[in-house]
């Protein structure tokens, strides 16, 4: 656990228990507990799943959707040991794992159960989380539609006791609009359709991305979100989000900027409460937005509680990637705001195409945390969703796909301490040399005021977070 003690000089200094680095990053206090890995585009998408295994910690997810018809690996969180593995073989389809998602208890046996979707056969399967038998397959209703192109859990909408799924359709076509999108919602129960959303325009491909979010709206059942990577008016995509018990719109969605390219393809996820008024809020990723030059990157946190956008950054500089994964990280800094991980797969910092994942503060999307792999190629960055304890250290550990690298990593928490510029898990005096360092080489670290400049007013921030124990 962190500690905290007074040196004779009167000034708080942080210790961390941390091992040595493992070399597989930049950051000297940064470290994988567990390394995974597979063939065949593993690590193209990544997500937590709730405990099964009954040891209290959360799984890990993986998928490579291009072996052996696609697979899932299931690993258990705590030791890395693969649990379980789901081929797309077994069933007589391919790209399984195309997504991938906790579908909550969709059989009522208080277990977590996993839906993957395959699109390129237009198949979604449900599996149990206690068994790992196949629970229902659903496949597509309409030619060619890309059924499976996104799935999630969303809970229980009908109240019958077993959780739904939606899947999202993002190639349906309607008469006269082609390419508008559909959302499958599917019964728990029985495997059947529940319900349909349909996008709103020809060629928005709306259902290229889903989430469930939780409850937004204050009545005891699951909302969702969506996304249309075509839609808005320079068609560079939108996020959606829609009531679970009557699956009607909540508010107008969230449209891209002249910039963006992709908003809402593969990425939107719950935010956690980002802004701490009690209501979850929604996370929506767009990679290949160029507004500082191509492919920058961009993410959008969304209020659940209004749809207004409550804050919207780019990644860093062009060439990143920024925006991939799942965005809640839980609240990394004890501010009492849920912070988010947002991978950038194409950045160059540790390495030629390296990846690497920032933590960002929910509150307003400074940078708390940087994960730079250091490997050409890995695209470290690929997915990333927070993962809870799963050290026993009490804090929040990271799930990273590196797809580039056919790999996957747990990524062991950080308390988040401004004031420790040299990272090398205190804050002493030694940090003031490394603060003006970085102060003179617009290092990113001296920014201690989170004002995304960098000016000699970090000097005082960071004398006052150093004060403060961080």
């Amino acid at each position: 656990m962190p500690s905290f003690h007074r040196q004779s000089f009167g000034l708080w200094v942080l210790t961390l228990n941390a091992g040595a680095s493992s070399g597989q990053f930049l950051e000297p206090g940064s470290a994988a507990l567990q390394t995974l890995s597979g063939t065949g585009g593993f690590g193209w998408a990544a997500s937590e799943l709730a405990d099964i295994t009954g040891d209290g910690v959360m799984e890990a997810m993986i998928s490579a959707p291009s072996a052996f018809g696609g697979y899932i690996d299931v690993y258990d969180g705590a030791t890395g040991a693969l649990l379980n593995r789901f081929r797309g073989v077994d069933h007589g389809i391919t790209s399984f794992g195309w997504s991938l998602a906790d579908a909550g208890d969709v059989d009522g046996d208080t277990v977590t159960d996993i839906v993957g979707g395959a699109n390129s056969s237009g198949v979604v399967l449900i599996f149990s989380g206690a068994d790992y038998s196949l629970i229902h397959r659903v496949d597509q209703l309409a030619p060619s539609e890309g059924l499976g192109y996104a799935v999630a859990g969303v809970g229980d909408l009908n109240g019958d006791g077993f959780g739904e799924v939606i899947a999202g359709a993002p190639l349906y076509d309607i008469t006269g609009a082609n390419n508008i999108g559909r959302v499958y919602v599917i019964n728990g129960a029985d495997g059947t359709v529940l319900d349909t959303v349909d996008g709103l325009d020809a060629l928005d491909q709306f259902g290229s991305a889903a989430a469930g979010i939780g409850d937004v709206t204050g009545d005891g059942i699951g909302d969702f979100a969506v996304g249309a990577h075509n839609a808005g008016p320079t068609a560079d995509g939108a996020a959606y989000i829609f009531d679970g018990a009557t699956r009607t719109l909540l508010f107008p969605g969230i449209e891209a900027p002249s910039t963006g390219n992709a908003m809402g393809q593969f990425f939107v996820g719950p935010a956690g409460d980002a802004n701490n008024d009690g209501t979850p809020d929604v996370y929506a990723g767009d990679y290949s937005d160029v507004s500082l030059g191509g492919g920058t990157g961009r993410c959008y946190v969304i209020s659940g509680a209004t749809g207004e956008l409550l804050w919207t950054r780019p990644g860093t500089g062009p060439g990143q990637g920024f925006g991939c994964g799942r965005g809640a990280g839980g609240d990394v800094n004890f501010d009492g705001y849920d912070d988010l991980i947002v991978g950038c797969y194409t950045a160059n910092q540790g390495g030629s195409g390296a990846g690497r994942a920032l933590v960002l503060s929910g509150l307003d999307g400074s940078i708390l945390r940087t994960i730079t792999n250091t490997t050409n190629g890995q695209q470290f960055g690929f997915d990333a969703v927070g993962i809870g304890d799963v050290s026993g250290d009490g804090l929040i550990d990271f799930l990273v796909a590196a797809g580039g690298g056919n790999a996957g990593y747990i990524v062991r928490g950080e308390l988040i301490c401004p004031a420790d510029i040299n990272l090398d898990g205190m804050a002493t005096p030694a940090d003031f040399s490394a603060w003006v360092a970085a102060f003179n080489a617009g290092d990113h670290k001296a920014d201690q005021n989170r004002d995304e400049m960098i000016t000699p007013a970090d000097f005082s921030a960071w004398v006052a977070n150093y004060n403060s124990g961080c």
